[in-house]
């Protein structure tokens, strides 16, 4: 029985020869997956992982791909009014109108 297998002297040929051990334990000599991809290297299993993979997105994705290209392209901010706001709040001169404010967050809930 292995106590600790992340301890500082476990080498990787441990862990995998404990992993053997268990899978046998679990499921018997005759499932030989673990074993097998354990005796390969991870960059072998890396390696031997990477299949050509194809993908289709469908027409709604490709509209919405558009739309998101369309709207990274514009610039839709008012530059001279982030300014003006950036140098009233400085300046202290920005006031905030609780009322409007309230009446928008109304508005915006249905109620």
């Amino acid at each position: 029985m292995v106590n600790d297998i992340n301890g500082p002297n476990t080498s990787s040929s441990d862990l995998i020869g404990a992993q053997k051990r268990a899978q046998q334990r679990v499921s018997g000599p005759e499932n030989t997956s673990l074993e097998q991809s354990s005796n390969q290297s991870v960059g072998e299993q890396a390696s031997a992982d990477k299949k050509p993979v194809s993908v289709e997105l469908s027409q709604q994705a490709q509209d919405l791909k558009k739309l998101q290209d369309q709207v990274a392209q514009q610039d839709g901010v008012d530059s001279e009014r982030v300014q003006q706001l950036k140098a009233d709040i400085a300046a202290g001169r920005y006031q905030v109108n609780a009322e409007q404010v309230a009446n928008k967050l109304i508005d915006f809930e249905g109620f």
